[in-house]
């Protein structure tokens, strides 16, 4: 989970795709500190701009090594380093090694980033760098399937509308056993995905189990590309046959709060008893999203968030006008999957008083991530700063805790979740 800031390389799509700035990046556009701002350590970089003597000259997986080593160096917000005294002296071991493949160099830098104790700071491989940009830019060819892991199995918790998932069968519920001829027993969800990810056009193979059928359905998919819809919403009724307005955001991106004024509109026209924001297994996305749609429902000069950077400059954001939704009874259904930017949202209009939250515990990650590109296609992830609640909690590791307490299926009908607060 991340909120992310994404600066990708500088291609067409690449620069189109700057303006993103993200929470995972991811969470990935952030309304947060300046980059250009942040800190550098005290270590004496002017060696880093040193060219090596002319017999020395770097290898291709060298030079990855100090490029990824130097933007953590400059963006990292703990500026110890987790306590890490000798973090220049790391750079020139890592730099001095001899690496006999580019798959070497990608396992160092790993181990050097596991020295910082932060698994949000991470390398992204040329595969993984390319997934995080083009599924921030809404340009992702596969099958249209969400997955979540529950105990392991790796089950489809939603289908995209007109997925190639869909008409080839796939349903919500659904535990994929095997994919592209791959058992999926051992996998991470990322990984698994990974799997039906690829070129438009191209077939992959499932296996499923549904429901008391655990024999396994074979299904072939076609990939395509998808266009991701992060904000879905519904008019449904209790069984009280009170109206809500149920608002389902996926993930946040530049057009979430746009996509929730929209639906604003949409319920104007036969206004319901209360307006229900779905957040359950939002992990995030882009922190600016987050923010702009707590401002549809907050008063003049609310807090949303303050986010402290690597310098321990604060940022804080609150609102400069009345929003546009500030009447209608506010519910928000959370759960143990609900993070980043989606934290902030609950955050926002839990303790400025506008919402009551349901559901579990959120995730708890307080931390903001900028997602940067280095040499040979790939990319790295790096945490620039921390953020706090309107009312000053740190919910990092904790999460923030629902008003009411209720189970809540994370893949469930919404209106199963809606009879308490309706």
């Amino acid at each position: 989970f991340a909120m992310v800031v994404l600066t990708p390389p500088p291609s067409p799509r690449a620069l189109a795709s700057r303006a993103l700035a993200t929470a995972l990046g991811s969470c990935v556009l952030l309304s947060s500190p300046d980059i250009s701002s942040l800190g550098t350590s005290g270590a004496p970089s002017i060696n880093l701009l040193r060219p090596p003597p002319a017999n020395a000259a770097f290898t291709e997986e060298q030079r990855l090594v100090a490029e990824t080593w130097r933007t953590v160096d400059k963006l990292f917000v703990d500026r110890t380093f987790n306590n890490h005294n000798d973090w220049f002296d790391i750079r020139q071991e890592m730099v001095k090694k001899k690496y006999a493949t580019q798959d070497d160099a990608y396992d160092a830098i790993a181990k050097m980033l596991t020295k910082l104790d932060d698994p949000y700071t991470r390398f992204l491989e040329p595969a993984k760098y390319a997934t995080m940009v083009n599924a921030a830019t809404g340009e992702v060819a596969g099958v249209g399937v969400e997955l979540f892991d529950r105990d392991g199995e790796c089950v489809v918790s939603d289908i995209q509308p007109n997925a190639p998932a869909k008409a080839a069968g796939v349903e919500v519920g659904d535990v994929i056993t095997e994919a592209d001829g791959t058992t999926t027993k051992g996998l991470s969800i990322d990984e698994v995905a990974s799997l039906l990810r690829g070129t438009p056009g191209t077939k992959v193979g499932l296996v499923v189990a549904r429901g008391s059928d655990k024999s396994g359905i074979d299904l072939r998919v076609t990939r395509a590309k998808v266009a991701i819809q992060g904000v879905r919403s519904s008019m449904v009724t209790t069984s009280k046959g009170t109206k809500i307005g149920v608002v389902k955001i996926k993930s946040f991106s530049g057009s979430t709060a746009a996509d929730v004024s929209s639906a604003l509109d949409e319920f104007s026209k036969a206004p319901p008893a209360a307006i229900v924001l779905d957040l359950r297994n939002d992990a995030g996305g882009l922190l600016p999203g987050g923010i702009d749609t707590a401002r549809l429902f907050l008063a003049k000069d609310k807090v949303i968030v303050t986010v402290t950077n690597a310098k321990g400059l604060e940022d804080k954001t609150e609102t400069v006008k009345d929003g546009r939704e500030l009447d209608t009874p506010l519910f928000m259904v959370v759960n143990k999957k609900t993070a980043s930017a989606a934290e902030v949202l609950t955050a926002a209009l839990q303790e400025n008083g506008r919402a009551v939250v349901f559901g579990e515990q959120t995730f708890g990650k307080g931390i903001v991530q900028t997602i940067q590109p280095v040499r040979g296609d790939a990319g790295i992830s790096v945490t620039i700063a921390r953020y706090m609640t309107p009312l000053g909690n740190n919910i990092n590791k904790k999460g923030i805790t629902p008003d009411t307490n209720i189970p809540c299926n994370p893949i469930g009908d919404i209106a199963a979740c809606l009879e308490e607060p309706a």
